[in-house]
């Protein structure tokens, strides 16, 4: 499944994080992350790997046509 920028401003949306905490759980600089999220580059598969099991340890689910996420049940 490919992870898309609006797929991670969702789930930070729904986290409460901001930009540059997902740049430091990826460990990668915050204007990187600003440029995926916006569109310009692309993850490589490593970092997409990283970036949602981060995301999915926070909580968050991704459905299953890879469209949107959602807080796992249970999450506050």
């Amino acid at each position: 499944m490919t992870l898309t920028g609006a797929q991670v401003r969702a789930a930070r949306t729904l986290l409460g994080w901001p930009q540059h905490r997902v740049a430091d759980e990826l460990r990668t600089r915050l204007s990187e992350h600003r440029s995926f999220e916006a569109g310009i580059v692309e993850l490589s598969a490593l970092q997409t790997s990283l970036l949602k099991r981060i995301l999915a340890a926070a909580g968050i689910e991704f459905d299953d046509k890879g469209h949107g996420v959602r807080m796992r049940e249970g999450k506050p």
